[in-house]
């Protein structure tokens, strides 16, 4: 029995290869269309083959139902969101935290 392949889903990997611009050349246009290509065509084949899915926003569960034919019990949204600790840092805070981060006293000016 195989281990069970569940993919996190965050982002799309082929989308952090560059679009062509229409100031590219012909070849680099036709190299970074390919790596697209390639790189699309590889998540949708390993969509394929995973047990289940994990998104953190709905329109990315309704993307991969739409793209990559993946849907149903398997597909989950996980909403990433930070634990209650988190909170916005007052001034003080930074100044303080600025303040032990010049440990080579250059930023004078904080």
């Amino acid at each position: 029995k195989r281990p069970r392949f569940v993919i996190d889903w965050h982002n799309l990997g082929f989308t952090m290869f560059e679009s062509p611009t229409q100031q590219t050349s012909f070849l680099r246009t036709i190299i970074l269309t390919s790596i697209r290509t390639i790189a699309k065509s590889y998540e949708r084949i390993l969509a394929a083959m995973a047990d289940a899915h994990l998104t953190v926003t709905h329109a990315m569960e309704v993307w991969l139902g739409e793209h990559f034919n993946v849907h149903g019990a398997n597909v989950r949204v996980l909403y990433d969101k930070p634990p209650m600790l988190f909170r916005p840092t007052t001034i003080d805070e930074e100044h303080e935290l600025f303040q032990r981060l010049d440990l080579e006293g250059e930023n004078e000016q904080l």
